[in-house]
């Protein structure tokens, strides 16, 4: 128990309600972030853009799975990181390498981690961006959170969390209520 005194009067609280308070107050906080970074990284704004890293040919500057945050510039040098439309296997996916070497106008690129540099050329048409910020791991979350149990445990949970605790302050408040009798008139 944590003893307070005010004015000269004590009064008692228990530390496991200032616990389970700020306890509360953390839960929400970490769930309303969590909400935040989904939101954010979710959406495509007209010149900053942000991909998952789904492969492993850019390690270790860019681990398998990171958000990779792009944004567009008016021209790339050499080392810069891009991203950029590519024809792979007749399907188009965005490709994130380092611009190894410029030719003309177009950009020879190499992932960190490969030991040949690509086939292709890059025309600056298909460049997306350069990346600017990459963030490790978030990619997991995003990709766990469009799961049905991703949905559930960031969604459905943490509102069951909070009805609850809701539901069982109503039920506190309400048997602390006195009861009818003591509301009647004395004859």
């Amino acid at each position: 128990m944590l003893l307070l005194a005010v004015n000269g009067n004590c009064y008692n609280k228990s530390v496991k309600k200032i616990a389970l308070k700020i306890g509360y107050g953390a839960l929400v906080i970490i769930y309303l972030s969590y909400i935040g970074v989904l939101v954010i990284f979710s959406q495509n704004f007209n010149i900053i853009t942000s991909f998952i890293n789904t492969s492993e040919s850019m390690e270790p500057a860019i681990p398998l799975h990171a958000v990779v945050v792009i944004k567009e510039e008016d021209f790339y040098s050499i080392g810069d990181i891009i991203s950029y439309y590519a024809k792979i296997d007749d399907e188009i996916v965005v490709v994130t390498h380092r611009i190894k070497d410029i030719s003309g106008n177009m950009y020879l690129t190499k992932g960190d981690k490969n030991i040949l540099e690509d086939r292709e050329l890059v025309k600056p048409r298909l460049v997306i961006g350069r990346a600017f910020l990459i963030i490790p791991w978030i990619g997991n979350l995003l990709n766990f959170s469009k799961t049905a149990s991703g949905l559930y445990l960031t969604i459905l949970l943490p509102a069951l969390i909070i009805i609850t605790i809701e539901l069982s302050k109503i039920f506190y408040f309400i048997s602390r209520l006195p009861e009818k009798d003591s509301f009647r008139e004395k004859s």
